[in-house]
């Protein structure tokens, strides 16, 4: 429950000088502001949560469990086929005993290397002059041109390995 209240009806409270520990009021009416009336505010009963009533439940745990026949265990839960048993599959042996993704990311550190440095920059700057900006860089043309032979390095390795 929201109680309006007037703010006129408070005194304001100068702030504190330099040194001082502030005070502050005690509230008006400290009654009004205990912790089990705002907690039982903001709770919802457990009925209101739950799909069946607690009575309900009750009973259902107390039943006994019903015998199950095996065969129905066995058509309800089919064997995996074979082969695709995610556990028994053979893993790949790569080099330094790295992993797939250490792999993968050595091989796009040696193609990012390769696709920038000095013999292949040069290269590409004297068969495309338009890829080098005016400033003596390269141009949004030879970045582009130089991230390709990066990833055609990274596709070459890739398959390679």
């Amino acid at each position: 429950m929201v109680e309006m209240v007037d703010i006129r009806d408070h005194i304001a409270i100068p702030p504190p000088m330099a040194g001082q520990v502030p005070s502050f009021p005690s509230p008006p009416n400290p009654e009004k502001n205990t912790l089990s009336e705002v907690e039982m505010n903001m709770s919802t009963p457990i009925d209101e949560v739950m799909d069946t009533p607690m009575g309900m439940m009750q009973p259902q745990m107390t039943q006994q469990p019903q015998m199950i026949d095996a065969r129905e265990v066995v058509e309800q839960h089919p064997a995996p086929p074979q082969g695709r048993d995610p556990i028994s599959r053979p893993s790949k042996k790569y080099p330094f005993n790295l992993n797939e993704d250490q792999i993968q990311a050595l091989i796009a550190g040696v193609a990012g290397v390769a696709a920038f440095s000095k013999p292949v920059q040069e290269r590409l700057l004297s068969s495309l002059p338009q890829a080098l900006s005016p400033e003596g860089g390269l141009s949004l043309f030879g970045m582009a041109l130089t991230a390709f032979i990066a990833a055609v390095i990274f596709y070459i390795l890739k398959r390679a390995v």
